[in-house]
């Protein structure tokens, strides 16, 4: 079976049936009494939980093998504090939606062990650091949603190992150093690529225009040189 992590919301409609499977017993020190913490099946209304959480002790509380966490969604909640490196544990989690909250700090390398994530949503929040170059590992991941936070450094060159990346948003952010030539390999895949509003430098690579499923390209204000030449832009068929 498998189930969604989401925040209690009692909504008109609401009913007997949608009554939650199992209670997950995090302990009031994480919870407020108005959010008890849930874990539903796909077929289940919305819920949500209160974060942070204590994600080792939240692994330990799902009551059999047969019963796995396959999203977390907690957006928009004022969410402070940190990522932690324990959030590689939900090995069958194919969707991580964070967007919209308070939090700091790095993002976890652990994510890399997250090998079924289809989304990824951290965009608008505090998050600095460099993107972490394990998101390589992430063979099945389709959005990457970045935007909107205090992230440094470059991007990974690892990003080009996503085979089905088909949305890398990393707007305003503080990134800097080249774009990596490596992502004109991704041309069975990546659709928007948006990483303007940032401090990257050096010229445009010429293998961009090898993306010819490519709908966005979103590059302006940045300290990029150079010239991407119109038939650059006449191979992007889209």
């Amino acid at each position: 079976k498998r189930f969604h992590i989401k925040h209690l919301r009692r909504k008109k409609g609401w009913h007997r049936k949608s009554r939650p499977l199992f209670k997950v017993p995090l302990g009031d020190d994480h919870l407020p009494k108005s959010a008890q913490p849930v874990v539903r099946s796909r077929s289940s209304s919305d819920t949500s939980i209160t974060f942070p959480i204590d994600v080792k002790r939240l692994t330990r509380s799902i009551p059999s093998k047969d019963k796995v966490v396959v999203a977390i969604n907690l957006s928009t909640n004022s969410l402070n504090g940190t990522l932690p490196e324990e959030i590689g544990l939900f090995q069958y989690l194919e969707q991580l939606s964070l967007w919209g909250n308070k939090l700091v700090g790095k993002i976890p390398s652990s994510i890399g062990n997250l090998m079924r994530l289809k989304e990824v949503f951290f965009d608008n929040n505090g998050l600095t650091g460099q993107i972490p170059s394990t998101i390589g590992f992430l063979k099945e991941l389709e959005k990457l949603d970045l935007y909107d936070n205090e992230l440094s450094g470059s991007i990974p060159k690892e990003i080009s190992d996503m085979s089905s990346l088909a949305r890398f948003w990393a707007s305003k952010n503080n990134l800097n150093g080249l774009i990596p030539s490596e992502i004109g390999l991704m041309s069975d895949s990546l659709v928007h690529f948006c990483v303007n509003h940032n401090s990257l430098e050096g010229t445009i690579p010429n293998k961009l225009s090898n993306l010819w499923k490519m709908h966005t390209l979103c590059l302006e204000h940045n300290r990029l040189t150079g010239r991407f030449f119109e038939n650059n832009i006449a191979d992007m068929k889209h």
